[in-house]
């Protein structure tokens, strides 16, 4: 009797600590996801320096970091975790990344060097001002601005540097061109107005690099494995809606190929285009360029469509002939946007994903590919994609009409870019597909009398939102550390705070709380699992709308 008693005691002592724990974490992470928020207005307000000293890297905010990183470690441990190494391995990755970040923090060096033509230096300047030495001295031989063809416009910055230490080592830098010696890496920063000078990063952080490298991998391999994982949630919505999964499964193929095509291409080197065919492309890109009329077509067709399945819910004659067309015209509409992005790739020799205008018209692409696709099993796709085509096409047109084609920036000259941009976007699609399926839900629940069938249609699209969530997520989650890879090869840090960086992190962390329905209660009931992605998609917004408009910053072009 008294065994049982003290084992019924330890059982109840071992719940309260992993609910302590529980609240710990997931309000540690709130807490830091509103600071977040809250310090991108500071930047915005007081600058950089003062919200990066203040808040990004003062000491409160790195202990708090720290502190909801071990308390997840061991609520994770307590829910017994290694149970389910794919889960496990996924939030110790990110962990690992938090560690390099530390690392970096303490231990790394940022500074800038700046060389006229001839001259000599071993000093470089950090950014509060203070000056570090170099153990070894760097001459510029040369510097030259290369520029695109028949214009002013840069395409590159080289500047050739000879190192001085127990041997003489020559070396070239260029935008996206790293030079490393004796664990310093060398980036082109930035030149003299008269081209005799040139102004290099400097970058020493031996061990955080390698650290939060880690953590990336460890973190893309647990993605992989989390969905072969035979007991996670992703696989038990599949189970139940195995139809839906493959039309998910098929559009992520076709866009997925579509941008390793991106990325081989943008390894291939330039080649002479003759003049009188890009004068051919251009008058047919300028005849056919007005996106205006097209996006509100979409948008009119998918506001038409979306009341009449919301209110029609039953199979009928009419809506799949009705279904049938709308398909095809689908069809003429991605051959019609695939026409488009050609024209203006042959035209600009560049994969058109570097701003606004081009990621919007690629992002309407992806949600037309996916209406033909995933509108022959699920319905509910055809009205959602003409509607997110139509709204991504009309903010396109915003500001320019045209969308002018200009020579890719230096630094934007990178295959990274497309690769990151094009799986940015593709999660943006997709959660604005969970958006939708959101908002059907709460007419559903408003306009359907049978309650019965309401709820088992409203439990079918959080299957789907679910189903499409997974993806979503951790296309994002890679797309911003592919993106900080890029960022490390073309600024010398892997993360600089930028707003933009700031909000793909905290929809990143907004988006991961409906994957943990097993702690949070509330996320197992579909109504408020819709509700939290219709309010969750206003920081994918602020991401790309909010940062581009108003906070500015370094992805303030896109």
């Amino acid at each position: 009797m008294a065994t049982a008693t003290a084992r019924a005691c330890y059982k109840r002592t071992l719940m309260k600590r992993e609910k302590t724990f529980k609240y710990l974490s997931f309000t540690i992470f709130a807490i830091i996801t509103v600071i977040l928020m809250t310090a991108t207005v500071m930047e915005k307000l007081y600058g950089t320096t003062y919200a990066v000293e203040n808040i990004y890297c003062a000491d409160w905010m790195i202990a708090l970091w720290g502190t909801g990183a071990l308390s997840a470690i061991v609520y994770m441990l307590q829910r017994k975790l290694h149970r389910q190494p794919a889960t496990l391995c996924l939030h110790i990755a990110f962990a690992v990344i938090l560690a390099g970040a530390l690392v970096t923090h303490t231990t790394g060096r940022q500074g800038q060097l700046h060389l006229r033509v001839g001259e000599y230096s071993n000093l470089y300047a950090l950014p509060d001002g203070e000056i570090e030495r170099l153990p070894f001295s760097i001459s510029l031989h040369g510097f030259e601005v290369v520029r695109y063809t028949g214009t002013e416009a840069p395409m590159d910055y080289v500047s050739d540097i000879v190192i001085y230490d127990s041997k003489r080592t020559e070396g070239t830098i260029s935008m996206n061109n790293i030079f490393r010696y004796r664990g310093y890496r060398l980036y082109q920063a930035g030149y003299d107005s008269d081209s005799k000078g040139t102004f290099l990063t400097v970058s020493y952080d031996p061990w955080g690099i390698g650290i939060t490298y880690t953590g990336y991998v460890m973190l893309l391999i647990a993605m992989l494995l989390f969905f072969t994982q035979p007991d996670s949630r992703f696989r038990a919505a599949l189970r139940k809606g195995k139809g839906f999964a493959i039309v998910l499964l098929m559009f992520l193929a076709t866009t997925t190929a579509n941008a390793q095509q991106a990325a081989r291409a943008a390894h291939i080197e330039e080649i002479t285009i003759e003049q009188e065919t890009v004068f051919d492309a251009e008058a047919l890109y300028d005849s056919i360029s007005n996106n205006r009329p097209l996006a509100m077509t979409c948008l009119a067709t998918g506001t038409i469509l979306f009341l009449l399945f919301c209110v029609n819910r039953k199979e009928n004659k009419t809506l799949l002939v009705l279904a049938t067309w709308i398909k095809a015209v689908a069809w003429i509409t991605v051959a019609y946007l695939t026409l488009q992005i050609t024209l203006r790739w042959h035209i600009g020799g560049y994969i058109p994903l570097s701003n606004g205008y081009e990621t919007m018209v690629f992002m309407a692409w992806c949600s037309m590919l996916l209406t033909p696709i995933a509108g022959k099993r699920v319905k509910e796709a055809l009205p959602f994609g003409y509607i997110i085509c139509g709204l991504a096409l009309l903010v396109s047109t915003f500001g320019d009409a045209t969308g002018q084609i200009a020579p890719l920036p230096p630094v934007l000259r990178s295959p990274l870019l497309s690769i990151h941009v094009v799986v940015i976007m593709i999660s943006y699609t997709l959660l604005a597909f969970t958006l939708l399926n959101g908002v059907a839900a709460i007419i559903i629940n408003a306009t359907q009398k049978d309650k019965a069938l309401a709820k088992s249609e409203i439990e079918e699209l959080q299957r789907r939102s679910t189903i499409m969530l997974y993806p979503a997520v951790f296309l994002l989650t890679a797309g911003i550390f592919i993106g900080a890879v890029w960022a490390n090869i073309s600024w010398g840090r892997y993360w600089g705070w930028d707003p933009k960086e700031v909000w793909a992190l905290i929809t990143m962390l907004i988006y991961s709380v409906p994957f943990h329905s097993g702690s949070i209660k509330a996320m197992r009931h579909p109504m408020t699992f819709h509700i939290y992605c219709i309010l969750a998609f206003l920081s994918v917004l602020i991401t790309y709308f909010g940062v581009n408009f108003i906070l500015g910053g370094l992805h303030s072009y896109a």
